[in-house]
């Protein structure tokens, strides 16, 4: 679903329960956001609709072709990790969940706020789950990415 249609949804059965702000903002003419600054991230704003939930942005950084070529069995030696961001501890565990179940690690980068770190244009976005010569990392082969280099990766993306 478009990013802008999240506000079309209706808010209550999401009340106290994680949601995965797993959208990227990209912005178009119409946008239903107003004035709000490009800066603001989009699991901000699903977090503004959604009042009640406890969101945290996960698995948004890496492209669905990569996604399915680098998942594998639960429990099984993967190497590949995934970011996460929120402010409820409990919600980001079970949200990291899903990722585990698929065979990635979750790298918990902090609070929301600091979801900054692998938005699109960012070098944890995409980039590094990709390998190969073509100039768009979507048509690349999919590489492995270890947790600590995702760490690394996110430790030195500056604002």
């Amino acid at each position: 679903m478009p990013f802008e249609e999240h506000w079309s949804l209706p808010v209550g059965p999401e009340a106290g329960k994680p949601l995965i702000g797993m959208t990227n903002r990209h912005p178009r003419p119409l946008a239903p956001e107003g004035l709000v600054p490009q800066a603001t991230m989009s699991s901000e704003l699903v977090r503004r609709h959604f009042k009640e939930a406890h969101v945290v942005k996960a698995i948004d950084n890496i492209d669905y072709k990569h996604f399915k070529d680098l998942a594998r069995p639960h429990n099984v030696d993967n190497g590949t990790a995934l970011p996460l961001a929120g402010d409820d501890e409990v919600a980001k565990r079970m949200v990291a969940w899903l990722p585990d179940r698929l065979g990635f690690d979750s790298v918990d980068v902090g609070p929301l706020g600091e979801g900054w770190r692998f938005q699109p244009c960012q070098p944890a976005c995409h980039a590094p789950y990709g390998a190969g010569d073509a100039s768009d990392v979507r048509q690349q082969s999919a590489a492995q990415v270890p947790a600590a280099e995702l760490r690394r990766i996110l430790d030195v993306t500056e604002c």
